[in-house]
């Protein structure tokens, strides 16, 4: 369910944040799979059980790894 407050939905302010940050060739990627998840594409995530969750690990491990190189 889209959570509006401001007439903005979560789904448009994290697309706006990622627009920031991605190229474009990155923003269309992501474009391209929010599309194919809305249609049902799951990506092998039949369930949003501890496994999808555990994707969190995924930003933890880059932004980490990320600041240890640049340093």
């Amino acid at each position: 369910m889209a959570n509006k407050t401001d007439g903005i939905t979560d789904l448009t302010k994290v697309l706006v944040s990622a627009a920031k940050k991605f190229n474009e060739k990155e923003y269309s990627k992501l474009q391209s799979v929010i599309f194919a998840m809305l249609h049902g594409v799951n990506y092998g995530y039949t369930d949003m059980d501890a496994r999808f969750w555990k994707t969190q690990t995924i930003y933890f491990l880059y932004t980490k790894l990320i600041r240890f190189i640049r340093r």
